[in-house]
């Protein structure tokens, strides 16, 4: 696995582009240092792209990874807005977006990026 993060060209949101398996606590280190990057440009958008990862642990586990984990984490910006973008159709990679969710985040699952864009930045 693997993540790229970098800010829009506009500086309007920070993108995360996973690829590869992932668990929920790979994903973990990756969203607090984009976080830690919107924080240090004061930007509070993020657009996490799961299309090009596969999930690569049970549902009940990332579930309780996002109660136990991500709950305690400092770096994260309970107040961003979050959209993910999924594979259409494919349920194992909605997880993640799932585990983000149920963590008390402001985040919005989406199969489409120009939905996802257009909801992160109406938001």
């Amino acid at each position: 696995m693997y993540c790229t993060i970098s800010p829009s060209s506009d500086r309007k949101y920070i993108l995360m582009k996973y690829n590869g398996a992932i668990n929920a606590e790979m994903a973990l280190k990756p969203i607090i240092e984009g976080h830690t990057l919107g924080n240090h440009l004061n930007i509070q958008r993020y657009l996490i792209d799961v299309t090009n990862a596969s999930n690569a642990e049970a549902v009940l586990d990332s579930c309780q990874f996002a109660y136990r984990k991500m709950q305690p984490v400092n770096e994260i910006d309970k107040s961003a807005v979050v959209a993910v973008v999924a594979k259409p159709y494919d349920h194992a990679d909605g997880v993640h977006g799932t585990t983000f969710i149920t963590s008390d985040l402001n985040v919005a699952l989406f199969c489409d990026i120009d939905v996802a864009l257009q909801h992160l930045l109406n938001t």
